[in-house]
This record gives C-alpha cells, structure tokens and sequence, in this order.
C-alpha cells in the first residue's frame, strides 16, 4: 500500500457526494454566465476580452479549452462536466458526470453548448479519492484536486471514437478495453452502442498497475501532451469551424503506429478477448485501421503541429493559472 494514500473509503465516499454536489451548482452558474456575458463581444479585442474574462470566471472549473480558427474568424471552445443522475442505460442507476462543450464563434457569431462523447461514472470518482494523495487547503481536503487527472480524458474519447466511426469500424471499438491515461494513473473504459459515448468505469493508480499497464500510460501521456489543447478535444462542436482536428487525430495515429510500445498497447487494450484466433484478428484489423488513417502525416508534419500546439499549451497554462490566483470557489 502507497504510504501517501491516506483517505478512508468512507471519507472518500463523502469526498465523492461533494463533488458532484458541488459540479451541479457551479456548473448551474457558469452557464448563465457563459451565455449572458457573450452578447459584450463586439470586436477581435472584445473577444479576446471575453475569452480571458470566461477563463478568470471559470478558472479551474474548465476541463479544458482551445482557441481555435483564423484571425479574422476565431473560436472559444472549452469543457465543464456536468451531472446525470440515474442514466437510463446503467442497470445500477449510478450517477455519472458527461462532457458539456461551451463554444463561441466570433464570425459567424454562434454560441451553443453540446455534449461531448465521454462520461465519467460515479465509481471512477469515487477511485479517485481512494488512490491518489489529497491536496489539502487551509487543512482541508480540497475536493477540487482530481480534476487535474481528467484533462486528457476529452482528446482520447473523441480519438477513439471518430478513429474507428469514420473509418467506418465502429462495432470493433465494442471489442477495446480503453485506457486512458492520467498523470497519477489510467482510466479504464469502454464504448457504450447505447450512449456513444466512451464510458468512464473506473480509476487506477499507478502503483496497482502492471509493468505493462505502467508502460503504456506512460507512452499515451507522451503521445497526448501537447495533443489535449487542441479541437479534436471538441470534435462534434468545432467541425463546421475552421481548423484541423482530422490532421491532429492522423497525427495521434500515425505515434500509436511507430511506437516502440504498438505491441504492448495491443496487449492491454484487447486482453478482454479470450479466444486467441479472435483476438489476433482484431489487433490486426486496428493495426490496418491506424495505416489507413496515417495518410498525408509525416514525423515533419507532427513535429510542426506539436510545436503549434505546445505554444498553445503555453498559452492556456498562463491563463489558466492567472485566471485561478487569489479565488476561492466554493
């Protein structure tokens, strides 16, 4: 047992109910603040405005965010998650936080907010509290301390989604147990035909995962670092926009391809399937659905586009961290 996880399940049980409690209501008020505030927005530099305004108001509330199109036709686009009670297609009814995607379009001005295609269960949260060490503030348990080890769960679920959708392979990602990774651990999921969603269950530290397990985390939060801040995090709100989130998913692809760890990533990923003649030809065919997808990429063209996007990262972390300085969310 890790000697830094120090909270009881009961304690995390409690931890949990905060925290959606908490989601709930501060989500209720950002959405009015969203939707009342952009009307302000009259020129490039009131948009700017209000994009540095939004990440102040919002501060660490936002899962993540990207500022996307062209100079004269810019975006903002960023993530909340919000609460389902009782989801209909969980026999168990449990509680589940979903992806909710707020977007504002300069030109043509459009503001809308959209369901993203991840939810996270009630479970995974609660594993959360259990296994990762606590942030304390002011000698109290700062419920708001897992939300850092989301932040990659939007860029995988809408990569594995539209990986195998437009590649017309959908019923193959019934057949994936995901892993997505999280700088203290991995998210164990799947694809749900009843929602379309990539269904969060549970959360594992990194001590409790095999070397194998640890091996691939660690490459998939490599492939993805620079990748989160960018429109594939939001692929159904931005497709009518101007940018270039197909490219961003060959780039992932053409990684998954040329990593040194491609076998093992197969290994954990279809270790759910028992029968072996299965399961080889299923790792081959999503060996041939990432081939598909590498046309047009190139190491050049990655490396350009992760440079781009580190800037990006920059960017974001600047106002991310001034946006949250001195403000206390209760």
């Amino acid at each position: 047992m890790n000697s830094q996880i120090n909270i009881t399940e009961s304690a995390a049980r409690g931890l949990t109910t905060r925290f959606f409690n908490e989601m709930k209501n501060n989500y209720e008020k950002s959405v009015v603040r969203f939707f009342s505030i952009s009307p302000s927005v009259t020129d490039r530099n009131s948009h700017k405005k209000f994009i540095l305004n939004t990440k102040k108001e919002l501060g660490n509330l936002i899962l993540c965010s990207y500022e996307g199109g062209s100079n004269s036709q810019p975006y903002f686009v960023f993530d909340l998650i919000t609460i389902f009670n009782e989801r209909k297609f969980n026999s168990w009814k449990e509680k589940c936080l979903i992806g909710n995607t707020f977007i504002f379009s300069f030109k043509p001005r459009y503001a809308n907010d959209t369901l993203n295609l991840y939810s996270i269960s009630e479970h995974a949260i609660f594993r959360l509290y259990c296994r990762i060490k606590p942030v304390l503030k002011n000698n109290i348990v700062d419920y708001k301390y897992i939300l850092n080890q989301m932040n990659f769960i939007p860029l995988w679920s809408n990569y594995w989604i539209m990986l195998f959708l437009l590649n017309k392979k959908i019923d193959l990602l019934n057949h994936i147990n995901i892993h997505i990774p999280a700088p203290d651990g991995l998210f164990l999921a799947n694809y749900s035909k009843e929602s379309k969603m990539i269904e969060i269950r549970t959360f594992v530290a990194d001590y409790l995962l095999s070397d194998e397990q640890l091996t691939v985390k660690k490459e998939l939060l490599y492939l993805g670092k620079f990748l989160s801040i960018s429109p594939l995090s939001f692929t159904l709100a931005v497709s009518k926009m101007i940018d270039f989130e197909e490219i961003i998913r060959k780039a992932i692809s053409f990684k998954i391809y040329h990593s040194k760890y491609l076998h093992e990533i197969k290994n954990i990923f279809f270790k759910n399937i028992e029968n072996d003649r299965d399961r080889n030809m299923i790792k081959n065919e999503f060996e041939k659905i990432l081939r598909i997808d590498l046309e047009w990429i190139s190491q050049e063209m990655f490396d350009d586009l992760q440079t781009d996007l580190r800037k990006k990262l920059v960017d974001f972390k600047m106002g991310y961290f001034e946006g949250i300085k001195d403000r206390n969310f209760k």
